[in-house]
């Protein structure tokens, strides 16, 4: 598997953990959801993926 395909694979699986995330309650906040999906506080950056992928996942619909 090419870096590239590594990489991918890892954003499917955390926006299928976003979108499970968010089938399980009505609201969230993105904290919620970086807690979650296992991100918070990672790394100084972490609430950047979470927000980059809703926005992606909503513009998908």
């Amino acid at each position: 598997m090419t870096p590239k395909q590594t990489i991918r694979l890892g954003i499917f699986y955390v926006e299928e953990a976003i979108l499970d995330a968010l089938s399980n309650v009505e609201e969230l906040s993105q904290a919620d959801i970086s807690r979650s999906v296992g991100t918070y506080d990672t790394w100084e950056n972490s609430g950047w993926l979470v927000a980059s992928l809703l926005r992606k996942l909503e513009g998908e619909r």
